[in-house]
């Protein structure tokens, strides 16, 4: 099973930075939607992963 580099990178990424994500997702003064930005970033993340190994599957 090969991993996917830019999903690699997105784990090295979120282990480095989660303090300083936490931190603005969790500030008081903050918009009430922006952890739903950090999931809806994920999602199309994952998404264009997906599809573009399922393209090279076939």
């Amino acid at each position: 099973m090969r991993i996917n580099p830019a999903l690699l990178l997105l784990i090295l990424l979120l282990i480095v930075f989660t303090p300083s994500i936490h931190e603005w997702i969790t500030e008081t003064q903050s918009a009430w939607y922006r952890p739903y930005i950090v999931w809806l970033g994920l999602i199309i993340f994952v998404y264009l992963g997906q599809r573009s190994t399922s393209n090279n599957e076939h």
